[in-house]
């Protein structure tokens, strides 16, 4: 059975080649076909994937006071665009696709915190 959607059709699972990629890039397969982190020294070989996220007016991610925020990407902010850094979370469930999301070349991530309502955050 696959993801129900509001027209009552269902979903098909659809796999992204970049994830793929992502993936296949910091894990290998060993020779029992496990899988195993590549690392050296227990830091991972390969590197961040960047994005720019954009919406559908093509503003920007810029970060002003701590937090993102969407702007018009004119004159002085368009060099204040913040690139999204992807790496795998290699920690959780490979099957779930899990992946860390940071800014400023990993030094912040993006973090939904506990709490009643989800929160997205900057830690």
């Amino acid at each position: 059975a696959g993801l129900s959607v509001g027209t009552g059709d269902t979903a098909e699972s659809v796999t992204d080649p970049d994830m793929v990629a992502l993936f296949e890039d910091f894990l290998q397969k060993g020779v029992s076909g496990d899988v195993t982190v590549s690392t050296e020294g227990g830091w991972p070989l390969a590197q961040p994937y960047h994005y720019v996220l954009r919406d559908t007016e093509q503003k920007g991610l810029c970060l002003h006071n701590g937090q993102l925020v969407a702007t018009n990407l004119q004159g002085a902010n368009a060099a204040q665009e913040e690139p999204i850094s992807v790496v795998p979370n290699l920690h959780l469930e490979r099957r779930r696709c899990p992946l860390i999301v940071g800014i400023r070349g990993g030094s912040q991530a993006l973090c939904c915190g506990p709490g009643p309502e989800p929160r997205l955050e900057l830690e």
